[in-house]
């Protein structure tokens, strides 16, 4: 299961739910890679990477929750640089054109990335702290023993 798991911890199954949003936006922005600034690219990246962790293989281990929030604060951190530079470039271009045409094209071009970067870096931030509190409560767990036939195993 993928969010829903009735034998993991709450913070576990919101977790995996804010890693599904996470990882549709980290998609979107690997889009990056292919433009001369790849800084939002790899943070989609190591979002993908990061969220895939916990999805696929370690939804109920902490190194799982771990490794995805290191990768998370990663992303994080390159999707705050992309938003700055793309922020800065929009702003370099329009005083440097002479024409509103070409602010208009270029505020066309820059601000679509700049939403999406903002939004992944927001969702890699919150699944940072989700995946903290799914590592703690996994610690901080006692593991459910199953009973056969009277005879615990």
């Amino acid at each position: 299961m993928c969010c829903n798991d009735p034998d993991a911890h709450p913070q576990v199954n919101t977790a995996r739910l804010l890693a599904g949003a996470t990882l549709a936006f980290a998609i979107v922005s690997c889009l990056g890679l292919v433009i001369p600034y790849w800084f939002p690219g790899l943070g989609g990246l190591f979002g993908i990477i990061g969220t895939s962790i916990i999805l696929c293989c370690g939804g109920n281990s902490k190194g799982g929750h771990i490794a995805c929030a290191v990768l998370c604060g990663l992303a994080t951190i390159l999707h705050a640089a992309g938003v700055g530079l793309h922020t800065y470039y929009y702003v370099v271009f329009v005083d440097a054109s002479a024409s509103t045409e070409v602010a208009a094209w270029i505020g066309i071009l820059i601000w679509p990335a700049v939403a999406f970067n903002g939004i992944s870096m927001i969702l890699e931030a919150f699944q940072v702290g989700m995946c903290i509190k799914a590592s703690s409560a996994i610690a901080g767990a006692v593991l459910p023993t199953s009973v056969k036939g009277g005879v615990q195993a």
